[in-house]
């Protein structure tokens, strides 16, 4: 065999050597990229909060044959905790006001020389809870909390903006169309005041009022264009050992997220969420927070008979407003007085 013949079989061996090189290189970045992987789990960015992951989003957790099984948000281990509770300069206290308006939200709440207004009725109330606010002396409004775009809520707040200085304004970012929104964003445009709308998901906003310390919950997460109730600030109000809870008109699905996403739930006093309705309020909510005092917001008769048993097997005092009329809680931080009016 000449020298000529070996040369090319040599050539065409490296040849081949090459090609097969490349399509094995080929086929491994095919299978690194190309290839369905279960996804890693990941950590929450640090925004300053205490976070902790125990299962995925959906609260589901493998049981022992290998199958999943949905858990209840309550016995899952939580991501955000709460910070201790503050001491109280003595002779501080702190007043809660459920202004009865039937199947509508208003609540007052007053702090040292300080007033924060959770929502503010229907459009037919605007002027009630603008008296009420003139009685207590409330010149100021330091924080005015619109916790959803609907008229139940928001109807009268158009009112209190045009005649009560506003310091600051937080509203859920749901946008709604109607006349009664519409009425709101004139007011607080021909006040110059600036709507704050809290970041879904991002982190639990806070702020003092007085010597209280203020956390807004929720929403965690957008919702659907047809679910503003589920869209609405939830907030937790700690002023000394005694936390009250303002559940907006959220329903089942937020409420499950806001006990997936926080530990330490508990409060003295819980505001009912949805006037009461059957749509929220479950069992693990109930649980979860474990109140002592419970509030409904609508008129006598409105409430669901399947919400007040969870809330009575819990050992909650539970007032229905339209029965009630307006009640005041006031608190040193270690002891609540109720006055019924």
């Amino acid at each position: 065999m000449d020298k000529t013949y070996k040369s090319k079989n040599l050539k065409l061996a490296a040849i081949l050597i090459l090609i097969f090189v490349a399509l094995l290189a080929a086929l491994i970045f095919l299978e690194e990229n190309f290839t369905d992987k279960p996804e890693a789990s990941k950590t929450p960015e640090n925004t300053g909060t205490n976070f902790s992951q125990s299962q995925d989003e959906t609260g589901t957790a493998q049981n022992e044959t290998g199958g999943t099984e949905t858990l209840d948000p309550a016995e899952t281990v939580p991501k955000v905790t709460f910070s201790p509770a503050k001491d109280v300069t003595d002779g501080e206290t702190m007043q809660v006001h459920f202004i009865n308006l039937g199947d509508a939200d208003s609540i007052l709440v007053k702090c040292g020389k300080y007033n924060m207004l959770i929502d503010a009725g229907e459009s037919s109330d605007g002027k009630k809870v603008l008296k009420y606010l003139q009685n207590e002396g409330v010149e100021t409004i330091h924080y005015l909390i619109a916790t959803h775009p609907d008229q139940d809520h928001i109807g009268g707040m158009d009112t209190v903006i045009e005649n009560i200085n506003v310091e600051n304004f937080y509203m859920s970012g749901f946008v709604k169309d109607s006349k009664h929104y519409e009425n709101l964003l004139d007011a607080l445009k021909e006040k110059n005041l600036e709507m704050k709308v809290p970041e879904p998901g991002i982190r639990t906003e806070e702020f003092d009022l007085g010597q209280a310390n203020c956390s807004i919950l929720a929403p965690i997460k957008s919702y659907s264009q047809s679910a503003s109730n589920n869209s609405s600030i939830v907030l937790r109000v700690a002023f000394g050992e005694k936390v009250f809870l303002f559940m907006g008109d959220v329903e089942s699905d937020a409420e499950y997220d806001i006990l997936a996403r926080y530990s330490g739930l508990e409060a003295d006093v819980v505001k009912i969420a949805h006037h009461g309705r059957s749509d929220a309020t479950g069992e693990a909510f109930v649980n979860a927070v474990d109140p002592k005092y419970a509030v409904i917001t609508c008129k006598e008769g409105n409430e669901s008979q399947s919400v007040i048993e969870r809330l009575e097997n819990s050992v909650a005092t539970t007032y229905v407003l339209g029965k009630t009329g307006d009640i005041v809680f006031s608190t040193d931080g270690k002891r609540i007085n109720i006055n019924i009016n």
